[in-house]
């Protein structure tokens, strides 16, 4: 009777009797395959797909090591097939790449090892199964995913569950009335926006001692910059000749008492920090009046009175001269349609880039508005007239010719007159 193997791990038993002169180097290896289904390891290296182990009677072969260790950088999943005997194994997934390694039996499901982490397992004969916990630790214990250790845990999408009056860190979270407290000495930091959408009136309330931004506490219940009976108006400068800056509270009662022209007479002063007598605000011929804090105005008008309304600023008098600054004077508005907007300005500057009809808008809410259009015609585009926009006869085509012109328009609510320069340039 010849030698035979075990079923399992294919160990050599030797018949009796033979093997006289080789039964000790025999028995030798038996022995060291014995230590390699207990605590051998092999390297398997693959970039994926299936890899079948050895398996070798009597001698040395993948598939009886203890502990498989699986590397390579992974093109696609790979799957270790181990043949269909009890056995257990530790499987180690040392590969890299953004794919699976999966231990398991032909034809069967298997268990898939995470990558850069080892997991026990064992074979049935017919299917490769998590050697392990199977089930929860404890009966309270739901949810699926990997085990959150002690210390430092990172928690990936977790379910809290529904919060009871809780503390974290000293951080208290009130459940059902959505208030968070910060301990003291704490800081509630968001990178973006904190955002109230209650619609029972959301308040955001800062302590003694607080900050708003740069805005420091004070025992006012709200940032006013005016005082309660507007003798002063934070951040307001007076403008020329004016001693203290008029604040016209937009909202509340009362009338806005001015001085000249054909005003006539008041017969009664209203309101409150107003000083003086009727007499003394005779339309044209004031003496003094004092609304505000506004004093020393003299006599007649001229005098520049400052009303603040948001900003600082001066009212012209009509009766001098003025120079105005660049916010008086008429804007330029790129327009390269052709399409006008009377209400958007009056000075316009236009570069077609293919045909355009000149047109205006809003042309019933401009009557006698008048203004010009700079048209720099680059390469030969067709310049035709809306119905509204009245043009000479010709100028359409002088108009559509490559060059810089000077277009000049009145507005007489109905339609718009224009005329124009030959090229410029």
């Amino acid at each position: 009777m010849a030698d035979t193997y075990t079923d399992e791990l294919r160990i050599r038993l030797q018949e009796d009797g033979a093997n006289s002169t080789t039964w000790g180097s025999l028995t030798n290896t038996n022995l060291q395959l014995i230590e390699d289904a207990v605590s051998g390891m092999v390297e398997i290296a693959t970039t994926g797909g299936t890899t079948t182990l050895t398996t070798v009677s009597g001698g040395t072969d993948q598939a009886r090591m203890a502990i498989l260790k699986v590397t390579g950088v992974l093109v696609s999943n790979a799957t270790i097939e181990v043949p269909a005997k009890s056995k257990k194994y530790l499987v180690w997934n040392a590969t890299s790449g953004a794919y699976t390694v999966t231990i398991k039996v032909s034809g069967s499901t298997g268990v898939v090892v995470t990558q850069s982490q080892s997991q026990e397992v064992f074979c049935d004969g017919a299917e490769v199964y998590p050697a392990g916990i199977s089930t929860p630790l404890t009966s309270a214990t739901t949810g699926t995913g990997a085990v959150v250790r002690a210390t430092s845990p990172t928690l990936v999408t977790p379910i809290l569950g529904v919060a009871t009056a809780t503390s974290i860190n000293g951080n208290t979270w009130t459940a059902g009335t959505g208030v968070l407290t910060i301990a003291a000495g704490k800081t509630l930091t968001a990178s973006n926006t904190i955002t109230f959408t209650a619609t029972d009136g959301s308040t955001l309330a800062i302590g003694t001692g607080g900050t708003l931004g740069t805005a420091a506490y004070t025992a006012s219940t709200a940032y006013q910059p005016a005082d309660a009976d507007l003798t002063t108006w934070a951040a307001i400068t007076p403008g020329a000749n004016v001693g203290t800056a008029l604040a016209i509270a937009v909202g509340t009662n009362g009338a806005f008492v001015t001085r000249g022209g054909d005003a006539g007479t008041p017969s009664a002063l209203v309101g409150t920090n107003i000083s003086g007598t009727a007499a003394s605000l005779t339309a044209g011929a004031a003496s003094a009046v004092a609304v505000g804090g506004v004093t020393g105005l003299g006599t007649g008008v001229g005098t520049a009175l400052a009303v603040a309304l948001g900003s600082a600023g001066a009212m012209a008098s009509l009766a001098t001269a003025q120079t105005f600054t660049a916010p008086q004077r008429g804007t330029q508005t790129t327009d390269n349609d052709g399409s006008f907007d009377l209400n958007a300005t009056n000075n316009f500057k236009c570069t077609p880039t293919g045909a355009v009809a000149i047109t205006f808008t809003n042309i019933a809410s401009a009557t006698g508005q008048s203004g010009n259009i700079l048209l720099v015609n680059g390469s030969n585009h067709a310049i035709t007239a809306a119905a509204t926009t009245k043009a000479a006869s010709g100028s359409l085509t002088t108009l559509s010719a490559t060059g810089t012109y000077l277009i000049g328009y009145y507005c007489d609510g109905s339609n718009v007159y224009v005329g124009s320069t030959a090229a410029l340039a």
